[in-house]
């Protein structure tokens, strides 16, 4: 009845968009990173003081 199934036809276009570059990959995971780690940080130092 269908062509695609629905992850096919709704979610694969917001997760991998016709213009997402090689480049624009890399500096989303990068930012991703980057956000990670500055979370990472701010949970230990926050933990840390309460421990002090």
């Amino acid at each position: 009845m269908y062509n695609q199934s629905f992850i096919e036809h709704y979610l694969m276009p917001i997760i991998y968009p016709d213009k997402l570059t090689r480049r624009f990959q890399i500096i989303l995971a990068c930012l991703v990173i980057v956000i990670n780690a500055a979370l990472y940080l701010w949970v230990y130092r926050k933990a840390y003081l309460k421990i002090k």
